[in-house]
């Protein structure tokens, strides 16, 4: 199957697929989310069966990925001394595992909505995003612009704004990198 799906262990992405049934973990965010610098070295350590490759899009295009199967991110949490590497074990087999061999999948628990101010409706919210956002294509606007009036709803509707626009997550624009792009953010 090889669909891509992130998980977020303490804001951290580490990114999975599904190959034969079975979830793989991309070594090199396991690794970062350990303090381990040198995944590659961590690779060497790890039987043949429990590594592979796989080839995944990236902020600079497609590259080969390492990655491990269950055994394989067992091994490399028991062999770490990071104090980091309990917590991640703890989370992995208690949340990430049960889920997935429940639900087919790992999610984070849903949020009771809100009232947005004005007593707008979140349908209403996604309708004006919507709009706003045709005009603003109609007139010619950058999607730099446009993801800052985005930004813009989300922040005076009182919205926590998406983890896409806060944090870079491997492929996705960072709304915090519009500076950097020329663009605005606030």
């Amino acid at each position: 199957m090889n669909e891509l799906q992130i998980f977020n262990y303490h804001d951290k992405p580490i990114r999975t697929i599904e190959r034969d049934g079975e979830i793989w973990w991309v070594l090199k965010d396991v690794c970062e989310v350990l303090g381990i610098v040198k995944h590659t070295n961590v690779a060497t350590r790890l039987d043949d069966d429990e590594k592979g490759a796989c080839l995944m899009g990236t902020p600079s295009g497609e590259q080969s990925m390492i990655i491990v199967n269950e055994p394989g991110v067992y091994k490399v949490i028991l062999r770490s001394d990071k104090p980091d590497a309990k917590d991640m074990m703890r989370w992995i087999t208690h949340e990430v595992l049960p889920s997935i061999r429940r639900t087919g999948s790992y999610s984070l628990p849903t949020a009771k909505p809100r009232d947005l101010p004005g007593g707008m409706s979140y349908s209403g919210l996604a309708k004006l995003i919507a709009v706003t956002r045709r005009v603003m294509l109609d007139m010619g606007s950058t999607p730099i612009e446009i993801g800052a009036m985005t930004k813009s709803l989300y922040d005076n509707s009182g919205i926590p704004v998406p983890v896409a626009f806060t944090q870079q997550i491997p492929g996705q624009l960072c709304m915090y990198d519009l500076p950097a792009l020329g663009g605005a953010a606030s």
